[in-house]
């Protein structure tokens, strides 16, 4: 394959693995998580009633989905229990809800500093910081979670998504390794892998990565997208086109897929 199609091809791959096309969300911090936090606090307290009522209260207003009551209602209690990191964590939880990362950022800060060994509080920690895009401080936060829960695998997943966000492409690949191993049936985290070896040029390993992952997933359109890539840049445009042609299938209405099968074939007549 000539230079100028393996830089076109790799270098949309880039773009569309920080836009998040390729390598997916990040988990967020579930609602579950948070209510469970709040059990401790109100056995802790037994002798404060005013406290067990906000946050009684707190966990209604969760419950129906009034994220900024709730809010409201965990200040207020923490103003009352300031040495309670749950409360903070479930503080941290709610601004994360309304997209206030920076706020959700300071709570969970806040949570660490009180309980410096909850895998959950770092976890989300970096959610609010991948948000923000300090992915330098998200994966450092993501590290942590995984030193204290080695077989988190939403963490393994974060840490590579914001590697991936850094360049740090072999870091990413190391990241979606240990999920590959907790998880190995997970086509999305073959999918990322993939990618990430696209755009390390180590294209026989991609395709192989990619091939697990059609199997697993055979109607996932950006799974094609990726091994036809992977494909064409280790020069077999015939299956590369092939792999294309199914992904546009797939997802007619994706604009991307169709520009990538036209670019291909400009490219080939250079």
């Amino acid at each position: 394959m000539n230079r100028s199609m393996s830089t076109a091809l790799r270098t949309w791959v880039a773009s569309a693995m920080v836009s998040g096309v390729m390598v997916g969300a990040i988990a967020q911090p579930t609602q579950a998580q948070v209510q469970s936090q709040q059990t401790q606090p109100v056995l802790l307290a037994q002798s404060n009633q005013q406290l067990n009522d906000l946050l009684r209260r707190g966990r209604q207003l969760v419950d129906a989905g009034d994220y900024a009551g709730a809010l409201a209602t965990y200040q207020q209690a923490a103003g009352l229990d300031p040495e309670n990191a749950r409360i903070f964590s479930g503080i941290g939880y709610l601004q994360a809800r309304q997209n206030n990362f920076q706020e959700a950022a300071t709570a969970y800060q806040q949570a660490i500093a009180l309980d410096t060994d909850n895998a959950d509080f770092h976890y989300a920690l970096g959610y609010s910081l991948a948000n923000l895009g300090d992915y330098s401080g998200a994966a450092a936060a993501y590290r942590r979670t995984t030193e204290l829960e080695r077989n988190n695998v939403d963490a393994y997943l974060g840490l590579g998504v914001v590697l991936v966000r850094q360049e740090d492409y072999e870091g990413a690949l190391q990241a979606y390794q240990q999920v590959a191993a907790l998880s190995p049936n997970n086509a999305a985290v073959l999918e990322s892998m993939g990618s990430v070896l696209i755009q390390q040029e180590r294209y026989s390993e991609a395709v192989e990565a990619l091939q697990r992952a059609s199997q697993l997933n055979p109607r996932q359109g950006t799974i094609q997208l990726n091994l036809g890539v992977a494909l064409v840049n280790s020069g077999d445009f015939t299956n590369g086109l092939a792999a294309l042609e199914r992904a546009s299938e797939l997802e007619p209405r994706n604009a991307q897929i169709h520009l990538q099968i036209g670019d291909i074939f400009a490219l080939k007549e250079i």
